[in-house]
């Protein structure tokens, strides 16, 4: 751990933050797959904090996080709560408070049935909000025109997909990706990059405490007992997820939660293949 900010860090915090944030010792969090620099900050007798930066521009995603998490907030559905929000030197920046307990990916003593019954119901509470009250559109016609621009922007690392693709050239996988496009949406309010590290528990009544951010809370697509696997910039496959496995595939692909078959900020699902 290094204090202070860290040498990863080659351009300046928000002359806002720098009182606040001194004495902090800085840790890059190197799981997920976002596009932002992302950091845990710690220091003894004061609130823990992440805290994440991008470069600005036309795929930039923090300003819609923020927003997404303020409207979850404002829902009853539990969260990180956005502590500041900025943009300065041509970078965007969002600083948020620690949740409490721990996530599901490290809850050894929980069985992998429970684990995914615990994390469905936490996204049952997302498909309860209501729709039209939701002002962020990940509906299919955008989620696909956004990942069209990301592919003709070179933003598709061909040498990431997973094992299946392997070989294969985006345009190949976007053609695909139309081709394979279900014919009609249910729509319902989803996170969109649901997996086990964002939901966090407590013991106190093992149920999911609170939601880590991500493209949380955009109106999206269930495709009712399909299962997915990832085109863009995830490289996870269908049927092997890394976060619930064979138990978390069955149970998913059962209808304990379709909301994994929605889009998120950075990807379009693929694979949709009927059980």
């Amino acid at each position: 751990m290094t204090q202070g900010v860290p040498t990863e860090l080659l351009f300046d915090i928000p002359r806002a933050w720098r009182t606040d944030l001194a004495g902090y010792s800085w840790t890059m969090q190197t799981s997920g797959r976002s596009s932002a620099e992302v950091f845990r900050l710690e220091a003894s007798g004061r609130p823990t904090l992440f805290l994440k930066t991008e470069p600005t521009g036309t795929f930039a995603e923090l300003p819609d996080e923020a927003a997404r998490l303020q409207w979850l907030a404002t829902n009853g559905i539990a969260c990180p709560n956005v502590v500041a929000e900025t943009c300065e030197a041509q970078r965007n920046w969002l600083l948020m408070n620690a949740v409490p307990g721990r996530d599901l990916a490290a809850s050894p003593l929980l069985a992998p049935g429970r684990i995914v019954e615990i994390a469905a119901d936490a996204l049952r509470d997302l498909h309860r909000l209501d729709v039209v009250a939701c002002r962020f559109d990940h509906r299919l016609d955008r989620r696909i025109n956004d990942a069209r621009a990301r592919m003709e922007a070179g933003l598709v690392n061909e040498a990431d997909f997973d094992e299946k693709r392997q070989g294969r050239t985006a345009p190949s996988l976007f053609k695909e990706l139309l081709v394979r496009r279900p014919g009609d949406e249910d729509f319902v309010v989803a996170h969109g990059d649901a997996y086990l590290p964002i939901c966090f528990r407590t013991m106190a009544n093992l149920r999911v405490s609170s939601i880590a951010p991500g493209s949380a809370s955009p109106i999206g697509t269930r495709i009712s007992r399909w299962q997915a696997g990832a085109f863009a910039t995830s490289s996870a496959s269908a049927g092997s997820s890394p976060s619930f496995g064979n138990t978390g595939s069955r149970l998913i692909q059962s209808g304990w939660s379709s909301t994994f078959c929605s889009t998120s900020s950075s990807e379009v699902w693929l694979d949709c293949e009927q059980p």
